[in-house]
């Protein structure tokens, strides 16, 4: 697993992986503005079955948010993309 974070932070710190992050959030913004895709989300997310998920998914997250085991992990992601511990980034973890 931490081999598979590894390589998941050095495409995400790559020219490449930034390039495709960056068209991928350009895209979910479009898909955000657009009328008909805001439309769909509301129809689903104010049916009987859209409101359970999203209880079911805000249960889930507060659950996860106060495990100590979960803080850890982000802990460990933030200092990684920051660049502390090894990760490749240059935040203030790195001395150059």
């Amino acid at each position: 697993m931490a081999s598979l974070m590894n390589k998941v932070m050095q495409l995400a710190n790559s020219p490449k992986g930034k390039q495709v992050l960056r068209q991928a959030a350009d895209k979910a913004q479009q898909l955000a503005n657009d009328p008909k895709t805001r439309a769909k989300f509301d129809k689903v997310a104010n049916s009987p079955k859209g409101r359970q998920v999203i209880r079911q998914a805000t249960d889930k997250a507060q659950q996860l948010a106060s495990d100590p085991k979960t803080l850890a992990k982000l802990q460990d992601v933030r200092r990684r993309v920051q660049g502390g511990r090894g990760g490749s980034g240059t935040g203030p973890g790195t001395t150059h």
